[in-house]
């Protein structure tokens, strides 16, 4: 490994590192924490989905996801339900107050996106893009779908 690989491994790190904290300190400002912004953007686009759609979309473990599930319903965010045709599927509902944080979380998406790419000319965007798929595909192996955004 180069001196230059390592420095970009460093820097890779830092950067995830840093998004994680600033993802966190903007969400727990409205009782959010780790994914849950997330598993909400998930429940905006389709409310009822069962909570197998997250392990898929979020690429997580099914005990991960059933225990962010569990924190959200404690806090009032979701409720959770039995499907009515198929009582093994558990499906999740936004509650009023699901509903109420959408306009503050995206508004701090929009935060944190504008702060990503602060000074960004649009070509360096799309070559970021270019560059982060191909290590996304790098280290994916055969599943592309992880690299699907």
């Amino acid at each position: 490994m180069t001196t230059t690989d390592e420095a970009l491994g460093s820097l890779f790190h830092e950067l995830i590192r840093l998004h994680h904290k600033k993802m966190s300190e903007i969400f727990a400002k409205h009782g959010l924490y780790a994914a849950q912004p997330h598993l909400l953007r998930i429940l905006w686009e389709q409310d009822g989905r069962s909570q197998n759609d997250f392990v898929e979309k979020l690429h997580l473990q099914p005990a991960t996801i059933s225990n962010i599930l569990k924190r959200m319903d404690n806090s009032g965010l979701v409720r959770r339900e039995k499907d009515s045709q198929d009582h093994r599927i558990t499906r999740v509902y936004l509650t009023e107050k699901g509903h109420s944080v959408k306009t503050e979380c995206k508004a701090a998406f929009e935060t944190i996106k504008k702060r990503w790419f602060k000074g960004f000319t649009v070509e360096e965007k799309i070559l970021l893009k270019r560059l982060l798929l191909q290590m996304c595909q790098n280290l994916s192996g055969d599943d592309y779908s992880v690299c699907n955004i």
